[in-house]
This record gives C-alpha cells, sequence and structure tokens, in this order.
C-alpha cells in the first residue's frame, strides 16, 4: 500500500507537470499567432455566410460538402433548364428559352426525370412540345412563367404530334408500337403560361391531345385563340397502362375567344377550373361557326369537382353538348355572361349544386336544357338582378328531367323576365319562384307551362 500511494504521487506529479508544459506550449502558440499579421483570407474562409466560425478551413469545407451532397440527392430526379440556358447555343438566341427548355425535356426523357423550370418570366419564340410522360415543374403559378414573345403568333405549349392526332381514334393499346407516340402520362405542375394576347394575334395557351396526364396549379392567361384546348380520340382499355385517370387543376384568365375547350378524354376528373373573361380580343368562336364564343364547352363526359366560369359579354358560360356527353358535376356556378348554361341534345348529367346569375341577356337563358337524355338538378339556384337582362331564367325544352331548387328575383324589385318556362312533358320539376316583376310593356310570369298535344305528365310543384 505504501509503494503504491508513493507510485500515485511521482504519477500525479508526472501529469501535472506535462499538463502545465501543455498550457504553456498552448499559450506560446497563441501568443505567437496573435504577435505574427495571419493573411485575412485564411481568417475569413473559417467564418461562413450565417456568421458560424469553424475551427479550420477543412471543418468548413466538410460543412458545405455535406450540404452539397444532400442538395444533389433531392435534386437527383431533376433535369434543370438553367442548365442548358447557361450553355453557348442557348445564349446566342438572345432571352429565347425555348431552346433551352427543349434541351431539358430532351434530356430527361430517357430516364423520365422531371424538367424544372427556372424562377421568373421566360419569353419563349416557338412552341414548347412536351412528350408522353414529359413532367414539367415550376416553382410555383405566380413565380415561374412560360410567356409567348412578341410576334411568335403560336401556340405556347403543345403536345407532341398535336396536329397529326388531332381529330383521330386511336385504336389498340397506347402501349403498343403503332401508338408509342401518343402522348400519355405527362405532368405540368406549378407555372403560369401567359400567350402575350396584347401582341400576338394568334396562338392558344395550353393544347393537348392525349390522356391519362396530370395538370396541377397551372394558370393560362392572355392567350389570342383559346385558352386550354384538351382532346382525346375514342379507344377501348386493353391494357393497365390504359386505365389511370386524368386530373385538371386549372385557372384560365383573359383569352382572346374561349377559356376552354374539352373535347376528352371522357370519364376523367376535372377536380377544379376557374375560368374567366372570355373573348377579349375576338367574339366569334374559331371552333364553331355561327356562334359567339361561350367560356367553357364540354364535349365529352367527364366527372367535375368544382368549375367556375364569369365574365363573358358574348356567349354562355358554360356549354355542354356532344353524342355522347355523360356529366357528373358536384357544383357548377356561372355569372356574368350572356346566358350561363346551354345543355344541348345528347348530355345527360346530374349536377348536385348550380349556381347561375348575374344574365346580361334578354334572349339567353340562364339554364337552358335542350336534351332529353336525362338531365337532374337536385340543388338549383337562379338569381336575377335588378341590373340583369330580361332573359328567362329556366327554360325546359327536352323531356326526361328532374329539377329542384330556387328561381329568384330581386326582392327590392327591378327584375324583369319570366322565372320558369315549360315546354316539353315527362319531368319533375319543385321549385320556389319568387319576386319577378313586369316593366309596364311586357308582362312576364313565375311559371309558364306551354299547352301542347304532348304536354302532359309533368309533375310540377
Amino acid at each position: 500500500e505504501k509503494l503504491t500511494d508513493e507510485f500515485q504521487n511521482q504519477f500525479d506529479e508526472f501529469t501535472g507537470g506535462v499538463d502545465q508544459q501543455i498550457d504553456y506550449q498552448k499559450q506560446r502558440v497563441d501568443n505567437l499567432i496573435k504577435s505574427t499579421p495571419q493573411p485575412s483570407e485564411i481568417v475569413d474562409a473559417r467564418l461562413d455566410e450565417s456568421g458560424n466560425i469553424f475551427l479550420n478551413l477543412k471543418s468548413h469545407l466538410d460543412n458545405k460538402g455535406n450540404k452539397i451532397n444532400i442538395l444533389l440527392n433531392k435534386l437527383d430526379g431533376f433535369v434543370s433548364v438553367l442548365e442548358y440556358q447557361n450553355k453557348k447555343v442557348a445564349i446566342a438566341t438572345g432571352y429565347d428559352w425555348e431552346p433551352a427548355i427543349r434541351a431539358a425535356i430532351e434530356a430527361a426523357r430517357p430516364n423520365r426525370k422531371t424538367v424544372l423550370l427556372n424562377v421568373g418570366e421566360m419569353l419563349v419564340n416557338n412552341t414548347v412540345i412536351f412528350y408522353r410522360y414529359t413532367k414539367i415543374q415550376g416553382w410555383g403559378r405566380d413565380v415561374s412563367t412560360l410567356k409567348l414573345a412578341n410576334g411568335a403568333n403560336c401556340d405556347v405549349m403543345k403536345s407532341y404530334m398535336f396536329d397529326t392526332y388531332k381529330g383521330t381514334n386511336i385504336v389498340g393499346s397506347t402501349e403498343s408500337a403503332t401508338n408509342i407516340n401518343v402522348p400519355i402520362a405527362f405532368e405540368l405542375r406549378d407555372f403560369a403560361i401567359d400567350g402575350n394576347m396584347d401582341n400576338n394575334t394568334t396562338g392558344g395557351g395550353l393544347v393537348i391531345y392525349g390522356k391519362h396526364y396530370v395538370i396541377d396549379n397551372v394558370i393560362v392567361k392572355r392567350a389570342a385563340d383559346v385558352g386550354f384546348y384538351t382532346e382525346y380520340g375514342t379507344n377501348d382499355i386493353y391494357e393497365a397502362e390504359d386505365t389511370p385517370e386524368t386530373q385538371i387543376n386549372i385557372e384560365i384568365h383573359e383569352t382572346g375567344r374561349e377559356n376552354m375547350i374539352f373535347n376528352g378524354p371522357s370519364d376523367i376528373s376535372l377536380k377544379r377550373a376557374y375560368c374567366g373573361w372570355a373573348g377579349k380580343k375576338y367574339s366569334d368562336s374559331k371552333y364553331f361557326a355561327g356562334r359567339k364564343v361561350d367560356s367553357v364547352v364540354i364535349m365529352k363526359g367527364c366527372e367535375i369537382g368544382e368549375m367556375h366560369a364569369f365574365e363573358n359579354q358574348y356567349g354562355y358560360a358554360f356549354r355542354f353538348t356532344g353524342s355522347t356527353t355523360r356529366i357528373h358535376a358536384d357544383l357548377l356556378i356561372g355569372e356574368s355572361t350572356h346566358g350561363c348554361f346551354n345543355i344541348e341534345q345528347g348530355v345527360s348529367g346530374n349536377i348536385s349544386k348550380l349556381r347561375a346569375h348575374s344574365n346580361r341577356s334578354d334572349v339567353n337563358p340562364y339554364v337552358l336544357i335542350d336534351s332529353d337524355l336525362g338531365v337532374t338538378i337536385p340543388g338549383l339556384d337562379l338569381r336575377k338582378y335588378a341590373n340583369d337582362g330580361k332573359a328567362t331564367m329556366l327554360q325546359i325544352n327536352k323531356e326526361n328531367y328532374d329539377i329542384e331548387g330556387f328561381v329568384l328575383g330581386n326582392a327590392s324589385g327591378g327584375s324583369k323576365g319570366n322565372g320558369v318556362v315549360v315546354n316539353t312533358h315527362h319531368g319533375k320539376l319543385n321549385v320556389d319562384i319568387r319576386y319577378l316583376h313586369n316593366d309596364g310593356t311586357t308582362q312576364y310570369y313565375g311559371l309558364i307551362t306551354n299547352q301542347t298535344g304532348v304536354f302532359k305528365r309533368n309533375h310540377i310543384t
């Protein structure tokens, strides 16, 4: 025990001396550093942009390397258009971003990567073409914008071989060799399309022939022609690849002609469409001879979540047409147009809630039903305001209807026009009609049932 104690004492004296020497040498080195001017770049290199001080330059570089690796892993599935806009071939074209976007799309195709747009406005002098499986992602519809250059007079974005496929039907599977170029399963997200209508006489915003695609959080504005045109021919389902649903969430503003023409694919999901200010450049339709511009034209069957169309000084807010157009809608709103809803022969539909008001027309009804294939509206809400036109609010020309809801004028007076006019048979009507007034010259009525030889089997409450 005595030897152990003596050994411990000697060890403590030794380590204490060593620690003292270490402290002395550390202080000596610090004094040497402080007494000797240091290159500023060595000192500054230990400090990062956030004010963090690292022990040495290597620690700082290691920290930056780790952050870069994390970022690269996050962006591994993306191809940025900036990579190609910075190349000489792209810079040589001036401010035209179309070559860079085209190069990025081509680079992304083999591995189905996502093309990442730039922040800000990207002018294009030619149409941006996308293919099957192309995925284009912006930084937000108020952040990334594809804008048509002055005098370009072309569509801003268009699916591959649109002019070839338009008006045709696809035979067989979309995965067969003969249909390998049919645009399917592409995705457009989080950016805006600007057709620069003031400086172009023609050109659509977004023009598509395809199916199984996703459009989400996209705005189309100021196209000289139709803002959003979509089409797909009829083909049978052959393989699992033919079955995924198409989904659309889009806003369309200030277009030269129609806001939107939907001509397929059938049985897709129009989750949301918000459409306003159609016919800002032309009053007559380019696609439908003899018609004024309507805001939204639906030509194929689809499932609609919510759709709102407003501000059109020429035509209807909604026109449903086509030989086999089947509609299921949760909510449709039409307002501030010359006619709100025109449901033509060949259309069948169940519209859970339909709201129409602020109809400026003296001729086109708020709601016109011209189809006998079955139209059901359990939640009708029509409202005529004091400054509205004198057109009939609900006009039913064909049988097999089932409608329930409100047909209301302005309670304080001034609402001129008929409430409901029924010109057919075999239907069910349950409505509250109120606050409609005569104008002193023309007699208007809440309900008119035109007696004809076939006016029978109506149930009217």
